[in-house]
């Protein structure tokens, strides 16, 4: 049989401060949820849970959209407002246009589009907004905003 040499038993220990720094998000996430199911007991029931993931699913898809500009040397800082324009084209495309933007009740649903195409224009807002800036950056090269 053979002995544990110092090296071995030292590398055998496990490190608790890297342990905690590489898993810190997942660490923190579970001790939130664990007070928040504490001081509310209905936060961890499947209606909840959905709502919430609901809620992140937007966030969670531009995020991973800004790790591809991130890992690629640049950083994009017009999401946010890209976003916003897309949402307001929606709105605007749903509710039928701007010259009607008062009307409530029936006049509103006569005038108004459906969904799908008020999807649709923003997602062609959002790709225009996003092959602009990727043609200023590649076509035109203009560095990235920092």
């Amino acid at each position: 049989m053979s002995e544990a040499t110092p090296d071995t038993a030292r590398s055998a220990k496990v490190d608790l401060i890297g342990f905690v720094a590489q898993f810190a998000p997942l660490i923190f996430l579970l001790v939130l949820m664990s007070a928040f199911a504490i001081v509310e007991p209905r936060f961890l029931t499947p209606l909840n849970l959905f709502n919430v993931l609901r809620q992140v699913s937007i966030y969670g898809l531009l995020a991973i959209g800004m790790t591809f500009v991130i890992l690629t040397a640049g950083i994009d800082l017009s999401i946010g407002s890209l976003v916003a324009f897309c949402g307001l084209v929606a709105a605007a495309v749903s509710k039928g246009g701007l010259a009607n933007r008062f009307t409530v009740g029936a006049a509103q649903d006569a005038a108004s589009h459906g969904w799908y195409l008020a999807a649709a224009a923003a997602i062609a807002i959002g790709l225009a907004g996003g092959f602009l800036q990727g043609f200023s950056l590649r076509g035109l090269r203009c560095p990235p905003s920092s």
